[in-house]
Formats: structure tokens, C-alpha cells, sequence
């Protein structure tokens, strides 16, 4: 998953030659696209938009394989919250803000997302990697255009 690597006049054309491999492969690699997208997901947050990117891309060719990569990556999310694993929180909530830059993710699902990660801190002992994920992603949310343009604010 070197898609990015190259600068960013080699991004665009990365991603087609992954997507057409992906959608290529899907009906006989579909176990093995999911765990390499997730890994690529959870383990690297200088990518985030990358794969957001790509999952956006990959939704208007193959929606069931995006939805279930979004889905893994939901509960990924959860399994790191409740095991308090701070790193891969604030990477999965980072991709997931990239989600709704990219469009994929509308606004108020990423504010829900958002308010029960703020309602996952359970004792008062200890921090919440779901709290801590929430303002390690503070700066990306309130620079990215997802709360800056009114059409696409939460209607919370």
C-alpha cells in the first residue's frame, strides 16, 4: 500500500491502478482486500486522506466493499476505544474525519461518532483513548471544510 509515496503528482494515478486491481481481485480476494485496507487504515495516519480518497473512489465502483471496509474500521474503532489503545484510536478517528472530508461520511454521523466517543470515558480514573482521539483530531477538524462550509455543518 505504497499509494502516496511517490509525491502527489503520483497520487491520483496510484489510486486508479489500485482501484482497478482492487475491483479486479474483489470477487476472488474480498477477506484480503478488507485486512490489508484496515491495516493500511489503523497503522497509518499520514495517509488518512489517501485512503479516505480511496474509499470514496472505491464506494462508486464496489459500495458493499467499501461499506464493509468502512464497517471493520468502525468496529476497529471500538475495539481500540474499550482497550484504551490510544495510537490506533486517534489514527481510526482521523480516517473517519477524512471520510467526511472526502464526502463518504456526512457531518452529523462523524459529530454522533464524536459525541459517543465523549460518552465511552467511563471512570474518571483514567483517560479515554476515545477522549484522547477527539483532541488529537481537534486541529483536522476544525481546519477541514466539513465545519467551515454552513451547507455541511450538523444539524445538532
Amino acid at each position: 500500500m505504497k499509494v502516496g509515496d511517490e509525491g502527489k503528482s503520483r497520487v491520483v494515478p496510484n489510486l486508479n491502478k489500485l482501484l482497478t486491481v482492487t475491483c479486479a481481485k474483489e470477487q476472488s480476494n474480498r477477506e484480503d482486500i478488507i485486512k490489508y485496507a484496515l491495516f493500511a487504515i489503523s497503522n497509518l495516519p499520514d495517509k488518512s486522506a489517501v485512503y479516505a480518497t480511496y474509499m470514496a473512489l472505491l464506494n462508486l465502483n464496489s459500495h458493499s466493499l467499501a461499506a464493509e471496509i468502512c464497517t471493520q474500521a468502525a468496529k476497529a474503532l471500538d475495539q481500540a476505544v474499550a482497550a484504551n489503545s490510544f495510537s490506533k484510536a486517534k489514527t481510526l478517528l482521523r480516517f473517519f474525519v477524512e471520510l467526511a472530508n472526502a464526502r463518504l461520511l456526512k457531518p452529523g454521523t462523524l459529530a454522533d461518532l464524536i459525541y459517543s466517543l465523549i460518552h465511552s470515558h467511563t471512570s474518571s480514573d483514567t483517560l479515554s483513548a476515545g477522549i484522547v482521539a477527539i483532541v488529537y483530531n481537534l486541529p483536522l477538524m476544525v481546519l477541514s471544510r466539513i465545519w467551515t462550509d454552513p451547507a455541511r455543518r450538523p444539524r445538532h
